[in-house]
């Protein structure tokens, strides 16, 4: 090879490897952005999921009710989850969280699908 051959491959592999690097820093920065937010969320809806919790356990203790309607009317209350259930067999309720802490996918018919949470796990 001569000097100007040499030199003109060295001049193109800078001029394309200078775009290619910066776009593989920029998609791994990108990514590691997009992760530090998805944490910092997750961690926000857990932290309001406890405090929830905390208030609706808090509101079941001093409401003094026994009465299955009773206690579902003060988990809705304090939680305003569209559904709540009592199971029977394991006495513990049920609801169905309004938003998720985690990535939603879609089911088949294209619907969101929805998180269930147990509610503070409360067993009366």
């Amino acid at each position: 090879m001569t000097t100007g051959c040499l030199t003109i491959l060295i001049a193109l592999i800078t001029v394309l490897g200078v775009p290619v690097s910066w776009l593989w820093y920029r998609h791994w920065h990108d990514g590691n952005v997009n992760s530090e937010r998805r944490d910092k969320a997750f961690a926000s809806i857990l932290k309001q999921a406890r405090a929830t919790a905390d208030d609706t356990t808090r509101a079941l203790d001093t409401s003094g009710a026994t009465d299955t309607d009773a206690l579902i009317g003060v988990i809705w209350r304090h939680t305003e989850a569209p559904v709540i259930t009592y199971d029977t067999s394991r006495r513990e309720f049920t609801a169905t969280a309004a938003r998720s802490a985690l990535p939603s996918t879609p089911r088949d018919d294209g619907a969101p699908t929805t998180s269930r949470a147990r509610c503070a796990g409360q067993t009366r």
